[in-house]
C-alpha cells in the first residue's frame, strides 16, 4: 500500500510486459488507449466482486461496509503491470487481514482495534487473478496481431 492505495499486479511475465508496452508507446496513440480501455473493461467483474465481498464481509454498523463498497476503483496500465487499485482511507491492508481501528461509540477519543472477518479485498482478488492475466494476454495478441508481429 502506498500513498493512499492499494495495489494489486495481475500481469507476469514483465520483462514480456515491459517490451510489449515500450513497443505500444512507438505505435499509433488509437491502438494504445483501445488497448488500455480493453484492460479497463476486462477489470470490472473484479470491481464488482470487490464491492460484493465488502458488503457482504465487512461490518455494517456506522456504514462502514457501504463506505468501502462505494470506494472509487480505478485500473492502470503501467510498464510493469496492470494495476486494479482503490482508495485507502481505512488501513485497507489491515482491514483485509481482519482488523480494523475505530473510535468507541459515543467517546471519540478511546480507539479500539475490532477483529473482522478478513478477506474483503485478497479473496476476489487471488479468485480473479487467472482469469484477468488470460485475458490480459489474450487483448495483448490481438495488438500483436494487428501490428503484424
Amino acid at each position: 500500500m502506498a500513498d493512499g492505495w492499494v495495489d494489486v499486479g495481475v500481469v507476469s511475465g514483465r520483462a514480456q510486459w515491459k517490451e510489449f508496452t515500450a513497443r505500444l508507446k512507438l505505435v499509433d496513440k488509437k491502438l494504445r488507449l483501445a488497448f488500455n480501455r480493453r484492460i479497463r473493461e476486462i477489470m470490472v467483474p473484479l470491481k464488482e466482486e470487490v464491492k460484493s465481498s465488502a458488503e457482504e464481509l465487512l461490518p455494517k454498523a456506522g456504514g462502514f461496509a457501504a463506505d468501502i463498497a462505494a470506494s472509487r476503483f480505478s485500473t492502470s496500465v503501467t510498464s510493469y503491470t496492470v494495476v486494479f487499485k482503490m482508495r485507502d482511507v481505512y488501513d485497507l491492508k489491515k482491514v483485509d487481514e481482519g482488523r480494523l481501528r475505530h473510535p468507541v461509540f459515543g467517546n471519540r477519543s478511546v480507539w479500539v482495534t475490532q477483529s473482522i472477518r478478513s478477506g474483503f479485498w485478497s479473496n476476489p482478488v487471488e479468485k480473479a487473478k487467472v482469469e484477468i492475466a488470460a485475458a490480459v494476454i489474450e487483448a495483448m495478441n490481438e495488438v500483436i496481431k494487428e501490428l503484424g508481429l
